[in-house]
C-alpha cells in the first residue's frame, strides 16, 4: 500500500513507503529498489542527497540508501501501543513534522483523539506540538514568509470524512537543511 509519494528531481525517482510491506521504495522506469523497515511505514521525506527521514511504527529515523540502514532517532507514543506514524513532511527550514494515528480496532473503527503531531529537530530532539488528534492526513503550504507557520489537516474521526484544518506557528531550527 503505497503512501507519502515524493518525487526526487535530482535522481528522477519516485520515493514512497509501502505501509503493509514495511518498506521504503524508490522507483523509476528502469529501477525499483526497496529498503525494509521494522514496523509499518508511515512516511518518508528527503533530508539531503541519499539520506531520508523516515517514520516507521512510532519511531523516527534517518535512512541511508547507500547502506540501506536506518539510524533511529526517537521512539514516541510509548503510552499508545496501537499507534503508528501516518504522514509527515520536511518544511523549507528543514524541520520534519509528522503525525501519529491509532490503528483500527475493527474495520472502520478507531479510538478518537489518540493522534499527535511531532517535530523532529536538528539535534534529534522531538517535541509533541499537538495531541488528542484523529488522523493526520497532510502538510501543505503556503508556508509563511517567516517560515514559522505550517498547515496540516486531520480527520476528527467524529463523523465519516470530517476534516479539520488547523494553523499552528512554531519557532524551530531546521533538521534536514543541507
Amino acid at each position: 500500500m503505497g503512501e507519502c509519494p515524493m518525487w526526487e528531481e535530482e535522481t528522477r525517482q519516485l520515493v514512497y513507503v509501502d505501509i503493509n510491506a514495511r518498506t521504503v521504495c524508490r522507483w523509476n522506469p528502469t529501477l525499483w529498489v526497496e529498503c525494509g523497515l521494522r514496523d509499518p511505514g508511515g512516511c518518508v521525506a528527503l533530508c539531503r542527497e541519499g539520506i531520508y527521514v523516515v517514520a516507521s511504527g512510532t519511531c523516527l529515523g534517518l535512512l541511508d540508501w547507500e547502506t540501506e540502514q536506518v539510524e533511529w532517532a526517537a521512539w514516541l507514543d510509548h503510552d499508545k501501543p496501537h499507534n503508528r506514524f501516518n504522514d509527515g513532511k520536511v518544511d523549507p527550514t528543514g524541520r520534519f513534522e509528522a503525525g501519529t494515528i491509532p490503528e483500527a480496532s475493527a474495520p472502520g473503527v478507531w479510538e478518537p483523539g489518540q493522534g499527535s503531531l511531532y517535530t523532529l529537530y536538528a539535534d534529534r530532539s522531538v517535541i509533541r506540538q499537538l495531541d488528542q488528534l484523529g488522523i493526520p492526513m497532510g502538510w501543505t503550504g503556503p508556508w509563511t514568509t517567516a517560515l514559522s507557520t505550517t498547515w496540516t489537516a486531520w480527520s476528527t474521526l467524529c463523523e465519516p470524512m470530517t476534516t479539520t484544518c488547523r494553523q499552528e506557528a512554531w519557532q524551530t531550527h531546521g533538521w534536514c537543511a543541507s
